[in-house]
């Protein structure tokens, strides 16, 4: 399996003139948002991938530190690629009685 690097990186309009709201990009500083990491009004932060709509509630959580929303975040991330992946595999039932 490829490793997919994740960046946290400030967002271009940051949006509330801190540093506890982050974008977090897909293999690259500059690539793809495909989550957030922000500080709640709890203390907790606060985690979501937001590459798809309705963003299901397994795709979002609370943590402790910065690190560990990180670390909840990449796991999810990781885990529906490979669901994706496999997902993927083989020809899908419409293609394999079409006429060529």
């Amino acid at each position: 399996m490829s490793e997919h690097l994740l960046f946290l990186t400030l967002p271009h309009s940051n949006r509330d003139g801190t540093s506890t709201d982050f974008d977090v990009r897909d293999g690259k500083p500059n690539g793809r948002a495909i989550g957030r990491i922000c500080l709640s009004a709890g203390g907790e932060w606060f985690w979501c991938l937001n590459d798809s709509a309705p963003s299901p509630a397994a795709d979002r959580g609370y943590a402790p530190t910065p690190a560990k929303a990180m670390l909840a975040l990449k796991h999810r991330w990781r885990a529906r690629a490979l669901k994706r992946g496999k997902m993927q595999v083989g020809t899908p039932e419409w293609m394999k009685n079409r006429p060529e």
